[in-house]
């Protein structure tokens, strides 16, 4: 999994912060050290409800994005 890969939760640890079990939603960061990802989670109008660190174990995925850290990377406005 990396990032704008589209992930689905596994746990229930996340429902106090909102996100429940099945949830899905888009890796925007990673955090290796802490063996996590930033999910963002959305509503289907768009607007966001929750954006947690979500465990590596606690998620599958479910849409690839098709794009490598290079591809992301080449978008990144210059300085």
């Amino acid at each position: 999994m990396k990032g704008l890969d589209q992930v689905r939760v596994l746990s229930d640890e996340y429902e106090s912060q909102g996100v429940k079990k099945g949830a899905i939603g888009t890796i925007i960061l990673y955090a290796i050290r802490y063996n996590t990802f930033e999910v963002v989670f959305s509503r289907p109008d768009g607007s966001d409800y929750a954006m947690i660190p979500v465990h590596v174990g606690d998620i599958e995925l479910v849409k690839d994005a098709g794009l490598t850290d290079d591809d992301i990377l080449e978008e990144l406005p210059a300085n």
